[in-house]
């Protein structure tokens, strides 16, 4: 889909230097925040997604190494 980087309700206009393109999905999430904010956010949940799911994996593996 057609996306503006900076939205429009955020000052962004309809030039082209100001389009991307985006799955439906990544457009429907990015919603009204700008690339930047989007990406930051994305970023900060994928990380504390994999910090937890490393915490799950080292305490199974504690629990498997216990008799």
């Amino acid at each position: 889909t057609l996306d503006h980087v900076i939205p429009l309700t955020r000052g962004g206009d309809n030039d082209p230097s100001n389009f991307q393109l985006l799955c439906l999905s990544c457009n429907s999430k990015k919603n009204n925040w700008t690339m930047a904010e989007w990406l930051t956010a994305t970023r900060a949940r994928l990380a504390a997604a994999l910090r937890a799911h490393s915490a799950t994996l080292a305490s199974l593996a504690d629990s498997l190494d216990s008799p």
